[in-house]
């Protein structure tokens, strides 16, 4: 799962989709550990205006507030922050849903892959180096699910109908709790920065999948 790139033609009807799919790809990119990112690539974390240009492309206007600009330091500190944030500093912070639920961890691992089996992602935890409530898994999903529905001819309200409660049972359940940690420690830019921009994206996608799901497919 982690890290691919996904390539579909793309129905006319669902460029939004295709807008959308981006934004949960650079999200999840810019929560990874800048040592499994591709080297090749641009430096994990989007430069300043990059998520908002991405977000100008959305099927619905999402406005990131809170005044504090999006900078990341040079990828070899990105890198030794990152560790200590996340990893290995004290009181290092978790990334995983496990931390913030009250879900036992291998009942909610149970029901995070029956999900991903649902809608043909196999997780295997000895490649993926990472566990299946890591947030990167969780916004890679998202990313494989608004990639579905680009290339859907028919009725997407099955993909949207998972978007939606993968969503609330899931990120907005607990990525808040860690947005508020990440607020009070310090050097923790820009994961701060970040989880507070992925915090409204997925509200303005909540509201957005809502609306999709309240209105008859008209193809």
């Amino acid at each position: 799962m982690a890290g691919a790139q996904l390539t579909v033609p793309i129905e006319p009807q669902r460029t939004g989709a295709a807008a959308r799919s981006n934004l949960y790809r650079l999200f999840s990119v810019a929560f990874t550990h800048p040592e499994r990112a591709d080297p090749g690539a641009s430096d994990p974390v989007p430069e300043p205006g990059a998520l908002e240009r991405a977000a100008g492309a959305l099927p619905y206007a999402l406005t990131f507030t809170g005044g504090v600009p999006l900078r990341a330091p040079a990828r070899a500190d990105l890198h030794l922050r990152y560790t200590a944030l996340f990893e290995s500093g004290r009181g290092a912070l978790s990334l995983h849903e496990s931390a913030f639920s009250a879900v036992p961890k291998m009942k909610l691992w149970e029901e995070l892959i029956r999900f991903y089996d649902h809608f043909g992602l196999r997780y295997e935890g000895h490649t993926e180096r990472l566990w299946p409530d890591h947030l990167v898994v969780e916004l890679e999903l998202l990313h494989y699910l608004t990639f579905l529905e680009t290339g859907l001819p028919g009725d997407p309200a099955a993909l949207v109908r998972g978007q939606r409660d993968f969503i609330d049972r899931h990120l907005r359940a607990w990525l808040p709790k860690l947005a508020a940690q990440l607020t009070q420690t310090p050097d923790a830019e820009p994961f701060a920065v970040l989880a507070a921009m992925l915090l409204a994206f997925l509200d303005a996608e909540r509201a957005h999948l809502q609306g999709l799901l309240a209105r008859p497919f008209a193809p």
